[in-house]
């Protein structure tokens, strides 16, 4: 699958994270997934981009990494999957890798990070 281009990623910021920067959301977007909605990257020894075919591949792909115990990074601001159920974040692996959803969560945590980092 191809990404979305950058301008359809700034809509998308501005749309589902209002209060953060769009362009520095897209060009994140851009270097983490390409993006790519439903791109799926598997964390530590022997991982990797998984290739999806689907959205429900990707669910189904991600679902069952996770269900293993293992760390995957997911959908446009590929958002670890430690973070799913925390307060505010998606709950599913399909609520992550959903494209708005997915940026708001990645907003969140880059101004927590951005927080972390002025203390």
């Amino acid at each position: 699958m191809s990404g979305f281009p950058v301008a359809a990623l700034m809509a998308l910021a501005s749309a589902c994270a209002p209060d953060m920067d769009a362009p520095r959301l897209a060009d994140y977007a851009m270097v983490e997934s390409g993006g790519n909605p439903r791109a799926i990257n598997l964390n530590g020894a022997g991982g990797g981009e998984q290739q999806a075919s689907s959205l429900d591949d990707a669910v189904a792909i991600a679902t069952r990494l996770i269900g293993a115990g293992l760390s995957v990074d997911l959908g446009l601001m590929q958002l670890n999957s430690a973070h799913l159920g925390e307060p505010g974040m998606p709950r599913t692996v399909a609520e992550a890798l959903e494209p708005c959803r997915n940026v708001a969560a990645g907003a969140a945590v880059l101004a927590s990070e951005d927080r972390q980092a002025a203390c």
